[in-house]
């Protein structure tokens, strides 16, 4: 709102708000060039800035009568497709997730003057397990609070999420689960559990004792790729990395048991993990076709 919807069109009353105003706003962001990465806004960025806080005021302001026509309707936008899958491979997990156990991470101690140090953070590192091992979303980790751990039983309760700085529902209804952990992320959650807490206390914290920002962690995320000479990859990485290594196992109950883990559809699992799921039925066309042999298929032509 504050970088690119109020600069465009703070000064424009509400009720005088219309669709060829949000259509050139929509233009003009389109052709911006973001000064992080050098290329302009992508239109699921876009998409976001408009029709995430923006639109929900608009829609409020409806419910109170303070504007009467939608300045969102007919604006359209091209069908979004979403990344492929980006998984590591086992041994590129346990190496960053090895990186985040024995990496130090600046700390300010004391008054603004004095230096940063640097020490050991564990939450990082546990924040990193629970990503690679469980699926989750980051959001989801981001938002754990202690009572919804129960290390007794092994079980996490997904019940909201952090982004930008605040709790907010699950991403989808199906998102509200439980998960079964890890043994190994049980016993890294013990060391981190505080003897005093309150029962909404984040389990997941950064340097500062607040909530880890999923967009924040990517810098330490990235550095740590960079270290390692690892391709660069989003943290949604580290989902990708545990789906494809669970379907991995052809066993055949796995794809039900990830459907409880991540809180993805089974549709859209097998939709977007296709590649990774493996075929038995490969060598159909020898039973087909008693003619073909085992050997490999001859090139044609």
């Amino acid at each position: 709102m504050k970088g690119y919807v109020l600069p465009a069109l703070g000064n424009l009353p509400l009720a005088a708000l219309r669709n060829r105003d949000l259509r050139g706003l929509q233009a003009e962001l389109l052709k911006q060039i973001s000064e992080k990465t050098a290329k302009p806004l992508s239109e699921k960025y876009v998409k976001n800035i408009l029709c995430g806080t923006f639109q929900a005021m608009i829609r409020q302001a409806e419910v109170d009568g303070l504007v009467s026509c939608d300045p969102f309707k007919g604006l359209t936008w091209g069908r979004y497709e979403p990344p492929d899958a980006d998984p590591f491979e086992a041994d590129e997990r346990d190496a960053i997730l090895e990186w985040f156990k024995g990496a130090r991470f600046g700390v300010h101690a004391g008054r603004p003057s004095t230096v940063n140090r640097l020490v050991p953070h564990p939450p990082f590192h546990a924040y990193a397990h629970f990503l690679f091992w469980h699926g989750a979303r980051p959001s989801e980790a981001s938002g754990l609070w202690w009572e919804n751990v129960d290390l007794k039983r092994g079980l996490a309760h997904v019940r909201q999420s952090y982004h930008l700085g605040q709790y907010g529902k699950p991403k989808t209804r199906q998102a509200r689960r439980t998960i079964e952990l890890h043994p190994e992320t049980v016993r890294l959650l013990r060391v981190l559990h505080p003897r005093h807490m309150e029962p909404k206390t984040p389990v997941f914290v950064n340097t500062a004792g607040t909530p880890i920002e999923p967009k924040n962690f990517s810098e330490h995320w990235y550095g740590c790729l960079r270290q390692l000479t690892f391709r660069q990859r989003g943290i949604y990485a580290m989902k990708d990395t545990f789906v494809t290594l669970a379907l991995a196992t052809g066993r055949e109950d796995v794809m039900l048991w990830l459907v409880q883990q991540t809180g993805v559809a089974y549709d859209t699992l097998r939709r977007h993990y296709a590649k990774w799921i493996p075929k038995p039925d490969r060598g159909m066309w020898q039973r087909l076709d008693p003619t073909l042999t085992d050997s490999p298929v001859k090139a044609v032509g």
